[in-house]
This record gives structure tokens, sequence and C-alpha cells, in this order.
């Protein structure tokens, strides 16, 4: 018997199509946890400073972005809002810290300095990265 003229050989071959795929699902998943993740933060880029020090902790945080816009303990507020937070008995605070992008408008945080030592606020820090 002869077995062998009836027995095809079978080369093995990888088919690249589900490869890509998989791949660029992946590619497309990865892509989108890393813009949901990059959009819930709040970035800035705070100025390098050569004379900075660590201030003590304060409890009313201001962050300016470099857009301007304004947030107060990771909450969107307006110029009038922070006023009338800053002057009810409650919230306001006797130190704050201003954390202002490096491209945000020195007149919007001049305006919030203003703001704060209007409503008699004591201790005003600006925070910025150490140079190294």
């Amino acid at each position: 018997m002869d077995f062998r003229r009836h027995l095809k050989l079978c080369v093995p071959k990888f088919n690249f199509f589900p490869f890509l795929n998989v791949l660029f699902i992946l590619l497309g998943f990865i892509a989108f946890i890393l813009f949901i993740s990059k959009s819930s933060f709040l970035k800035i880029a705070l100025p390098k400073g050569v004379t900075s020090d660590i201030a003590s902790p304060s409890s009313l945080t201001i962050i300016v972005t470099g857009e301007n816009v304004v947030y107060v303990n990771n909450h969107l507020i307006t110029l009038g809002e922070l006023k009338e937070f800053l002057a009810f008995p409650g919230g306001n605070a006797r130190a704050i810290l201003i954390k202002a992008d490096h491209r945000a408008s020195v007149g919007r945080v001049v305006d919030i300095l203003n703001l704060a030592r209007s409503m008699g606020i004591e201790h005003i820090n600006i925070a910025t990265d150490r140079e190294k």
C-alpha cells in the first residue's frame, strides 16, 4: 500500500488580516484610554523660579489655566463667584495658594491678587517649580 501519493503536504500559512484587526482594536482602545485619562486632569505648567520656597499648606487653592479659566479647589469659578466665596465667613481663608500656568494672563493673576487683598487675605503664595 502506498499512502504517500494521496498524502498532501500542508504548508501552514500565517494570515495577517486577523492579526492586523486585533492590533488596530488594541491601538484604538489604548488611544481612547489615554484620551479619557488626560481630559480628567487639570494640567498646568508652573513657571520656574530660582527663589522658590516651600509654602505652608493652605486651606484654599486657586488654579489659573493657560486659557485664563479659574478653579477653586478643583471647581470652576468666575471672579464674581470668587469674591462671594472669599466674602462668605466659612470660605474666608487667611492663606491662599495661586497656581497659575506659565501661559496664563498676568492681568488675571493680578485681578485675583487684588481681590484677595481687598477681602483681607493675609498670606498669598504663588506656586512655582524650582529650577534645577
